[in-house]
């Protein structure tokens, strides 16, 4: 759920930031999605109604045909341009308000209104559950039947056909999503025990998550400051690495091997510093 969480960043939607994993039966993650438009097309937060109203626009393709020359019906003898309805939304739109930033708009709120509707078909963005499925079908198929489904929001009609459709078993959700799905979809199989568990999920995400599983310290560190204890070097290692180093100056070879039998029966790093010392100091004089 942390890893949906994360994803509803990228989406450019504006008007509401939802991310998806889907896994296999093993929790094996197979799929990421945010909810987004189609690869290759502008997201909403990084396009400008202005733009549109003045056509100012460097690539028409920004935006769709409809935007810039449709139509919107009012009734069977009267329709009125989309992008004219647009306009006079905005014509008391003072730029100096927004201090800089983008004037980015919704299309589906547009388009609803100007129809009295409410419409999801009109959406420009695919949804994050039907994006992290649709990634599998794009880039190689990976078996999803009894898997799992995470998702910052509880499936809509729509994506819970796909995810009944695609057999998986249970979705974790965060916040409810207002709708019949449950009740029309997730629960309107033939054989109940085929219908996707839905269940809300219990824990910590976001800032949460990072503040109870990242620690001050590496946990090593802090058991050393809690217990003082830590490794030491054995005795007897610690007696022929330092013999090692001053054998290397005595030239007596019956003090290198008195050396030797000391270290193959005693531990003692004083006896063995004492007797090397010994020997140095008579090679001084």
């Amino acid at each position: 759920m942390q890893i949906a969480f994360n994803s509803k960043l990228n989406s450019g939607c504006i008007s509401r930031q939802v991310g998806a994993v889907v896994t296999d039966r093993n929790f094996s993650v197979k799929a990421i999605g945010w909810n987004d438009v189609p690869e290759k097309q502008l997201p909403c937060n990084l396009r400008n109604i202005q733009d549109l109203i003045n056509d100012e626009v460097n690539n028409p393709n920004h935006f769709s045909l409809y935007e810039r020359t449709g139509t919107v019906t009012i009734n069977k003898n009267s329709s009125l341009k989309f992008k004219e309805l647009v306009k006079s939304d905005f014509s008391n739109f003072h730029k100096e308000s927004l201090e800089g930033r983008n004037c980015s708009f919704c299309f589906k709120s547009h388009q609803n209104t100007y129809e009295f509707e409410k419409n999801q078909v009109h959406t420009r963005s695919l949804h994050a559950e039907e994006n992290a499925m649709m990634q599998i079908v794009k880039y190689g198929g990976e078996p999803l039947l009894g898997g799992n489904l995470f998702t910052t929001a509880s499936p809509c009609e729509l994506c819970s056909k796909k995810a009944f459709q695609l057999g998986v078993k249970y979705i974790y959700y965060i916040d409810p999503y207002p709708g019949i799905a449950t009740q029309h979809i997730l629960q309107n199989g033939i054989d109940k025990e085929n219908n996707p568990i839905l269940r809300q999920f219990y824990g910590a995400v976001g800032r949460t998550y990072q503040k109870l599983y990242d620690p001050f310290m590496a946990y090593k560190d802090e058991l050393l400051l809690l217990t003082g204890i830590s490794p030491k070097v054995p005795e007897q290692l610690k007696a022929k690495k330092v013999a090692d180093v001053l054998l290397s100056k005595v030239t007596d070879d019956s003090v290198k091997n008195k050396v030797k039998e000391i270290l193959n029966e005693d531990n003692s790093l004083e006896i063995i510093v004492d007797l090397i010392t010994k020997s140095l100091n008579r090679n001084d004089h």
